[in-house]
């Protein structure tokens, strides 16, 4: 097997586990996930790659980076909801944040950078506990 297939198949790898995540993760979850199986050089390097296409968000939150797969989503619908109870970060691709958006610029002339936006509160497994 040649390095330039094992590097693709690794990359493949990576994108998967990160896939399969509801919500966010850390480089820390992703090195766990894939121990033994992928170097810690080459989850960062794909992280990275994966932000820069946009397919990955980074959010900082309380001092500690997490990451979102968001795949293809609206770069206009989209923002996350982040509980306050257990740090889940859901993300959500939806029309509702379009017509907020427009009224907020119509009747208050600032224009939302939702790239950036998170909505706190409780996440429904939070909320019956």
């Amino acid at each position: 097997m040649s390095r330039e297939s094992y590097n693709t198949e690794q990359a493949s790898l990576v994108l998967s586990t990160i896939k399969a995540y509801e919500g966010n993760f850390t480089i820390k979850d992703l090195e766990e996930e894939l121990e033994q199986k992928v170097g810690p050089a080459t989850i960062y390097r794909q992280i990275k790659k994966l932000c820069d296409e946009g397919k990955v968000k980074k959010q900082l939150i309380e001092g500690n980076n997490y990451y979102c797969y968001v795949g293809d989503c609206s770069e206009k619908n989209h923002f996350n909801l982040l509980c306050k109870d257990c740090g889940r970060i859901t993300h959500v691709d939806c029309e509702c944040l379009k017509s907020f958006c427009e009224q907020i610029k119509r009747e208050h002339n600032f224009e939302i950078d939702n790239n950036k936006l998170i909505i706190t509160g409780y996440c429904d497994e939070c909320q019956e506990k």
